[in-house]
């Protein structure tokens, strides 16, 4: 599923009936620097990014949600969209940002 696909799907849909309406746009960033790949940010063209400061890894276990991958085909889709080209990227690309999820609401 291309981040369009995914765009369409889920935008404006609710996790529970009329409540945590998510909201998904395209990213307006020009610019992307993705320094790790873990639960808050993955760069899917560059897989042998580490998954943090070692000093924060440990902060960051236990939290209730996880990351989730796309496949290789929607990884190149999910950034051409935004029109975001990455170093050594031949095609255009995009970014898929959600916002305003109440974690709290997903776990009841």
């Amino acid at each position: 599923m291309g981040a369009q696909a995914a765009k369409l799907a889920l935008d404006g849909q609710s996790i529970y009936n009329a409540c945590c309406t998510l909201r998904i746009e395209y990213s307006k960033l020009t610019n992307l620097n993705v320094k790790y790949n873990n639960d808050k940010s993955r760069d899917f063209t560059n897989p042998t990014l580490p998954t943090g400061d070692p000093a924060l890894d440990i902060g960051l276990a236990g939290l209730p949600l996880g990351g989730f991958a796309l496949s290789p085909s929607s990884q190149a889709t999910a950034l051409g969209m935004a029109g975001i080209r990455l170093p050594g990227q031949a095609t255009t690309s995009c970014v898929l940002l959600v916002s305003n999820l109440n974690e709290q609401q997903l776990l009841h």
